[in-house]
């Protein structure tokens, strides 16, 4: 281990990625046009992903949070938003980093499935009242789920 450390100070390169940098050399370059491979800065290695706390206000607001799923730690729902006719369902399996979930008064009246499945980092979901049902109706066909989120410690509806 010293003796490659010592090379690498010497030469500036190791054994192996000498042999990549000849490999590389030998490589047609490619050309104009030609596909390429965009990397995104949330797949560098060690790069550390800013965790965030979104408030949602509106549709728009809820809309945004999938944009950048991984980055969302905290989701806020102020109360008597998120009820437009064409939001039916509540998925958040994307969003792997988040650790709360509050939802106000009278949100999504109109979602008739919530998935909260497999979100290791989730700790509390706190629900408020008459939440993801319209009025006062009860309706069977309507799902909750909630499963595999080993870390879970606080569920208030």
């Amino acid at each position: 281990m010293k003796d490659s450390v010592k090379r690498i100070q010497e030469n500036g390169n190791s054994a192996l990625l000498f042999a990549l940098a000849n490999r590389a050399r030998n490589v047609p370059s490619p050309e104009v046009g030609a596909p390429s491979v965009n990397v995104m800065p949330v797949t560098q290695i060690g790069r550390a992903v800013p965790k965030r706390r979104v408030i949602v206000e509106n549709k728009a607001d809820w809309m945004g949070l999938f944009e950048d799923p991984e980055s969302v730690e905290v989701i806020e729902v102020k109360s008597y938003c998120c009820n437009e006719e064409d939001l039916k369902e509540v998925d958040l399996r994307r969003f792997v980093s988040l650790k709360e979930l509050k939802v106000g008064d009278g949100c999504f009246e109109n979602v008739e499935e919530v998935k909260l499945i497999g979100l290791n980092e989730l700790e509390r979901v706190e629900i408020g009242e008459f939440c993801f049902r319209q009025n006062s109706d009860y309706n069977p066909n309507r799902h909750f789920y909630l499963k595999n989120c080993e870390r879970l410690k606080r569920l208030k509806i």
